[in-house]
């Protein structure tokens, strides 16, 4: 995706950087919510495909309840930015739930040439830069809760005969995916610094 702010000029479209760090926190947030859940009812039932529809559903969920109360998530809060339909007003919930369940087939989107998102785009919705909102800074609430979620995992291991259990691979990749933020936010503090 390369944000020109030259094809929708009306809208102060939130930058690349903006977009990836919304990524990363609000996938871990939303990650460490719906895999105990997942996998809670993954041990009752014996199906992955429950797993992975509950997981999805959980992380649906999270998206849903922050954008319908408060116009954006933890991460957009972090970087102040909020979805906006084209009147850059809220957008209504069949907006919302057509984005929030397109944003999890729309990976290919981060290469795009195009400046939205395709959730973005099918769902007519728009995220935007407005410094005016309030920041909460979100990225030291993920930095512990990815020291908490290590610590877990790596003591739920010691407990673990069997590594390809499905708890043991999606703590494994909360857990990657965590180091690459973190990884990521040293990176970018060292840039800033610079």
């Amino acid at each position: 995706m390369k944000i020109t702010n030259t094809k929708f000029i009306d809208f102060n479209l939130a930058s690349e950087d903006a977009r990836i760090e919304n990524f990363y926190i609000d996938f871990i947030l939303s990650s460490l919510i719906a895999a105990p859940i997942a996998t809670y009812f993954y041990i009752e039932t014996d199906s992955i495909l429950y797993l992975i529809a509950i997981f999805y559903s959980c992380r649906w969920l999270y998206y849903m309840i922050f954008e319908m109360i408060c116009g954006r998530t933890p991460g957009k809060f972090e970087t102040r930015s909020i979805v906006v339909d084209a009147k850059k007003q809220r957008p209504h919930f069949l907006r919302l739930a057509i984005r929030n369940w397109i944003r999890f087939y729309s990976v290919l989107s981060a290469v795009s040439d195009d400046e939205i998102a395709l959730h973005d785009k099918l769902s007519k919705t728009f995220v935007i830069q407005d410094k005016s909102l309030k920041k909460i800074n979100f990225k030291k609430i993920v930095f512990l809760l990815f020291l908490v979620t290590k610590a877990l995992f790596w003591a739920a291991m010691l407990n673990f005969k069997n590594s390809t259990s499905i708890l043991y691979i999606s703590m494994l990749v909360v857990t990657l995916i965590a180091v690459v933020y973190t990884v990521n936010l040293l990176i970018s503090k060292k840039k800033n610094n610079q």
